[in-house]
């Protein structure tokens, strides 16, 4: 899977290095344009990245600091990374977007490539919850996909706005959840406390007790007074079997012929035993035998050959259609012009073919239900149990968070996250879950954006180091420490505070800006044209 990810992103990498004029803002000098960019062709274009600004500088170290936290709490940070590309960088908010997913999909890769070989807690089976994510991955792509082609018609205010909004909700949301957590690890330290003193306690009880065992007799006059006793009851004891031994001859012969009636309904207990087993086993057909056999097959491997295929697939589906489709800065693979009927028939062949794929990801996954209920599987305290009306509601809730992937950058672990506790799935599920579907959406969108000539790759690439570093450090130790202290609070009270920085930072750039390009003229309020 790694060989193909790669492969795709050098193949796009190969196909251009422009940036789209729609996605750009308009200019006459370089006076119109941001710092860090100048005026080409009545557009701005941003500098290369070589050499780097002293902002560029500071703004690279705290995006690695960021991917340190935000790995390590098992975010993404694309709201984080999307405010200092505005703030530092001086990227408008389309290009800022874009280059958020290729530092998100770096960090994100990087966490699911440490923990892909881990287990499931209290189940033979991986961690990440492969089925979950056949439901949702299908429709996230869609919206993913669409996303991208609607954002460069966006007007930068409104993007900053929509963000705005979100970081305020995600900002929130993180200081409860925080401060909810802070609450039960300070209960659970003072839980163990109370248990440690407990178990202190009764050390000193056993000690004082050895301390008054040191006053009993000796064990050599123990062992005398022992042996006396001893001797006096084998005396009596031969009396005893002198007197009744024709008594007990006779006792044994009746003992011996009532033992010889029981042992058959001792025999017949265990065979009882063994037909309700077998009885039990052949309630199953053989059918129904192989397909859950099947089923715990591929459980105990790492990924099961199923669900790579489809993953892959849907991932190349959703480039496929960026290069079929075509861009304002690359044509199409098939010479298909922008908005023209060719282009519409695509969009709807693609939008098909994607339903169609989450159709058969349902029927699957109910049918998989079916058979593991009608076989007894032992299902875990948060396996989903899939019916119709959860799948539609995977499919809708997957499609609205690919849609504000694609306009805004945001990780699609948000949501998902969100939707999977909401579920009931257990939290090191859910977190590793959710780093592969950012991977994978992040990268699908990473890919699409550079087709359509709104990413540097150069500077992708820059970020996604930086990204690639922090996840490594946060994961392998930053983590390590927080859980080890059990305070996991810490993170995401560090990752809330980010937030409210840049629920500071976007909107203090988007006015400074606006009002920059009405002094100019430049300023648009209205929706461009993706054509």
């Amino acid at each position: 899977m790694v060989n193909i990810l790669l492969l795709s992103f050098l193949l796009s990498c190969a196909l251009g290095d422009g940036v789209s004029s729609v996605s750009s803002e308009k200019c006459k000098i370089d006076g119109d344009c941001l710092p860090y960019n100048t005026c080409h062709n009545e557009i701005c274009v941003h500098k290369e990245i070589f050499q780097l600004e002293s902002l560029e500088w500071v703004g690279s170290v705290i995006l690695l600091i960021i991917s340190m936290i935000a790995n390590a709490g098992g975010v993404g940070g694309s709201v984080i990374c999307t405010s200092l590309l505005l703030l530092l960088f001086y990227f408008n908010p389309h290009q800022a977007v874009a280059l958020t997913q290729g530092y998100i999909f770096a960090g994100s890769f990087t966490s699911v490539a440490l923990k892909i070989k881990d287990r499931h807690p209290t189940r033979n089976r991986p961690l990440i919850y492969y089925d979950a994510l056949m439901q949702l991955c299908s429709p996230l792509l869609l919206g993913v996909s669409i996303g991208v082609m609607v954002n460069p018609g966006f007007p930068g205010w409104l993007i900053l706005a929509m963000l705005t909004l979100v970081v305020l909700y995600l900002g929130i949301n993180g200081f409860i959840k925080a401060a909810n957590l802070y609450k039960i690890e300070s209960q659970t330290k003072a839980l163990k406390k109370k248990q440690d003193a407990e178990k202190e306690q009764e050390q000193e009880i056993n000690k004082v007790t050895k301390e008054e065992f040191k006053h009993q007799p000796s064990e050599s006059e123990v062992n005398l007074k022992f042996d006396e006793i001893e001797n006096n009851f084998e005396g009596n004891h031969k009396k005893f079997n002198q007197k009744n031994s024709t008594d007990n001859g006779k006792n044994s012969l009746d003992d011996a012929s009532e033992n010889q009636e029981e042992i058959p309904e001792v025999i017949d207990n265990k065979e009882c035993i063994d037909n309700q087993k077998t009885i039990e086993y052949k309630d199953l057909s053989k059918e129904l035998q192989n397909k859950i056999n099947e089923i715990y097959k591929s459980e105990e491997k790492v990924i099961s050959v199923f669900h790579l295929i489809y993953f892959v697939l849907l991932a190349l589906f959703s480039i496929l259609f960026a290069l079929l489709k075509g861009s304002s800065s690359y044509k199409s693979i098939v010479g298909i012009s922008s908005c023209s009927v060719g282009f519409g028939m695509i969009i709807i062949g693609y939008v098909v073919s994607m339903l169609l794929l989450s159709l058969y990801s349902s029927i699957y996954l109910v049918r998989k239900t079916k058979i593991c209920e009608s076989a007894n599987y032992n299902f875990e305290v948060g396996d989903i149990h899939w019916h119709p009306k959860k799948c539609i509601i995977f499919i809708i809730a997957g499609f609205i968070t690919g849609i504000l992937v694609g306009i805004l950058g945001l990780g699609a672990g948000y949501i998902i996250g969100s939707v999977f506790l909401f579920l009931k799935v257990r939290p090191e599920i859910t977190t590793t879950s959710t780093s592969f579907s950012i991977a994978i959406t992040s990268f699908t969108a990473m890919i699409q954006f550079f087709i359509e000539g709104i990413i540097d790759w150069k500077y992708a690439l820059w970020l996604m180091g930086a990204s690639i570093l922090g996840a490594l450090v946060g994961i392998l130790v930053l983590r390590k420490q927080v859980v080890k202290r059990g305070r996991s609070s810490i993170l995401i009270y560090g990752f809330s505070a980010i937030l409210a920085g840049s629920f500071i930072i976007i909107p203090t750039v988007g006015i400074i800006n606006t009002l920059k390009q009405v002094d100019k003229g430049t300023f648009v309020i209205g929706f461009k044209s993706i054509c």
